[in-house]
């Protein structure tokens, strides 16, 4: 195959955060006064992401191997890699931008009719959109803080989004407790970044991998603390015992956000520790801190589950 049609999967793979993040960068003012047009706007794009994401993972299955596309590169200090803006396409990622993609489509038709006659519509559609082009952005990522970057922005969107009625005191605690939360994974992450890179020298998805499928013996101990810091990570943007409680909280926000919430964001630290396993499977303590964290979650979720009155909260 040529290198354009080779290159023609990734770059269709970008577009996909690319419209979204068109409504996304509308000024809020603009939305609100326009709270109908936003809408539509947002469901249009929301519904082109998901048909670019379809016809990227097409391609990606015809090729049938992994592809990284690279569109800028910038070396980074004290030889700890680069930042690039690259797409790293593979099974997993087909696999999470058509899931995300749909679910996109799924909660900007729902918040349309929603928040009808809101006269926060407007602002409420543009920072979906925003949330939505951060959550496809970290899918697509080639490069770990590219990745970071958009782990980041997801989060930051996010919290613009639980924080939407401000005038309700819990949705308010909630969206703070979440917001501590993130930025402790941040730093997390941001610091196993730190750590990977000074060790490996590279922060692209491909190379990490390849250069840890060819480790043998022991993992250099940078590497173990980046390990559990991953799991941290994770840990957190997930939602696990014992940092869950702002999770049944965030009822208090729009229903749609409580959708857009349990159905991709929360699942953002599965995806994290998904995407570092070629790390991760050489840290044995690592992956069992994980299984002990998941474990407990699941069991206290379970026992709490069947306390719950309300419908919502007792799925969250």
């Amino acid at each position: 195959m040529s290198p354009s049609w080779n290159s023609l999967g990734p770059l269709l793979a970008l577009c996909v955060p690319l419209a979204l993040l068109v409504v996304g960068c509308v000024p809020t003012a603009w939305a609100n006064a326009r709270p109908r047009l936003i809408a539509r706007l947002n469901e249009a794009m929301a519904w082109l992401a998901f048909v670019l994401a379809i016809t990227a993972g097409l391609l990606g299955t015809l090729q049938g191997s992994t592809h990284t596309f690279t569109v800028a590169s910038a070396a980074l200090p004290a030889e700890l890699g680069h930042l690039t803006l690259s797409i790293y396409l593979n099974a997993l990622t087909i696999m999470m931008l058509l899931l995300v993609s749909f679910v996109g489509v799924v909660v900007s038709r729902y918040s349309k009719n929603y928040l009808a006659g809101d006269a926060q519509q407007g602002r409420f559609h543009k920072w979906l959109a925003l949330t939505l082009a951060s959550i496809l952005s970290l899918i697509v990522s080639g490069n770990l803080l590219m990745f970071a970057l958009a782990w980041i922005a997801t989060s930051l969107s996010l919290h613009q989004l639980l924080m939407f009625y401000r005038k309700r005191p819990i949705a308010v605690l909630s969206a703070h407790k979440k917001f501590v939360a993130s930025r402790i994974s941040d730093a997390s992450l941001l610091l196993a970044i730190v750590l990977i890179g000074s060790t490996l020298h590279t922060l692209e998805f491909e190379r990490l991998f390849q250069l840890m499928a060819a480790f043998r013996g022991e993992m250099p101990m940078k590497l173990q603390i980046a390990s559990y810091l991953i799991v941290l990570s994770a840990a957190l943007k997930s939602a696990q015992f014992p940092l869950h409680g702002w999770l049944l909280q965030v009822m208090e926000a729009p229903t749609p956000v409580s959708a857009l919430l349990h159905a991709g964001i929360v699942n953002a630290g599965a995806f994290l520790v998904i995407r570092m396993s070629p790390i991760l499977s050489h840290s044995t303590g690592a992956l069992v801190t994980l299984t002990l964290i998941g474990l407990v979650t699941l069991v206290l979720a379970s026992l709490v589950m069947l306390t719950q009155t309300s419908v919502k909260v007792s799925l969250a």
